[in-house]
Parts: structure tokens; C-alpha cells; sequence
């Protein structure tokens, strides 16, 4: 089954954003930072993606 292009960035997306985590030690404030968003909508993303909390 082929992905939709929604489906496709959500996973790329979610992938940033864990390797971020990872990189910043589950610091959700310097992920942010890292990848240029404010920690609300990291916070927003961790949530619709279900990415665990530090």
C-alpha cells in the first residue's frame, strides 16, 4: 500500500523531531530551538505523533 504525501511528512517529520529529542536529551526547549519552532507546536507535534515525553 502505497503512503499519501500527508502520510509520508508525518513520518518524516516525526523522525526530526525524535532525533532532535535525542540529540538535546529530551529537552523539548532546545529541540525547538535545534529545529526552528517554538516549543508549542513541538509540544503540539509530540502529541499528534505520539512521541513520549523526555
Amino acid at each position: 500500500t502505497r503512503l499519501s504525501l500527508k502520510e509520508r511528512v508525518g513520518g518524516l517529520e516525526k523522525e526530526i523531531i525524535t532525533t532532535a529529542l535525542e540529540e538535546t536529551g529530551g529537552v523539548q526547549t532546545e529541540a525547538a530551538k535545534l529545529l526552528g519552532i517554538s516549543r508549542r507546536i513541538i509540544r503540539y507535534k509530540m502529541e499528534k505523533y505520539g512521541i513520549q515525553r523526555g
